[in-house]
């Protein structure tokens, strides 16, 4: 086809996403700037290597519910937000799955890089729960609740393609199961003796603040 006399980065991306999806990363640079339309030159000169352009048109990044995390600590009911974090993140991970396959499958002896936005989700998500905890709505190690509740959602999705693969649908219904996580959740997070018998009230805690003895009359 013509070479467009320009070529804006986002379509460059687009066409190598597809054929990073459809090849995998040793998809080479040339066929990207055919099906561009574009010269191998054009594309060095917006991306300096071709893992640059890699993890760029793979388009793995901060799923659009971590900008709002530090807004929603410690207001509105805690039980909702986490039912909305548990929803959206589920949603970015089907979206994302196919490009964290095509990444996790070029890592075999190559040396490639995780991308650093799902260091910063983790860490997002630590920094809300501290806050949380700071606030005195939870009293729990805001490490473990992050990695957690992170768990669940990559659970949710992992087991729903595992299964839909056979030809059978299992997925339970993801708000039911945001519900069932954040009440788990919330059960081992609430500070209060009456939150362990089913309460959803949200008590104030310092841990720092409490006794061996009392964090051992808490445990279960």
């Amino acid at each position: 086809m013509p070479r467009p006399s320009t070529i804006d980065t986002q379509t460059i991306l687009q066409v190598a996403r597809r054929l990073f999806l459809e090849g995998g990363r040793q998809t080479p640079t040339a066929a990207i700037a055919k099906a561009a339309g574009i010269s191998e030159g054009t594309i060095y000169k917006r991306f300096p290597t071709k893992e640059a352009l890699f993890l760029a048109a793979l388009g793995i990044d901060r799923p659009a519910w971590v900008e709002d995390l530090p807004e929603r600590a410690g207001r509105g009911e805690l039980s909702a937000t986490l039912q909305h974090i548990i929803r959206q993140n589920i949603d970015f991970l089907e979206e994302m799955l196919p490009r964290f396959r095509v990444l996790w499958s070029s890592t075999r002896g190559e040396g490639l890089s995780e991308p650093p936005a799902w260091g910063e989700v983790l860490d997002a998500l630590v920094a809300f729960f501290r806050a949380e905890e700071r606030h005195g709505r939870i009293c729990c190690d805001p490490t473990v609740a992050a990695r957690t509740l992170l768990g669940a959602t990559a659970n949710y999705v992992f087991f729903a393609r595992q299964r839909n693969s056979a030809g059978v649908d299992h997925r339970l219904d993801r708000q039911g199961y945001a519900e069932e996580v954040t009440r788990l959740l919330l059960r081992g997070m609430l500070p209060t003796p009456a939150t362990r018998a089913g309460s959803t009230d949200i008590r104030s805690c310092d841990a720092a603040e409490r006794s061996d003895d009392t964090l051992a009359q808490d445990t279960p």
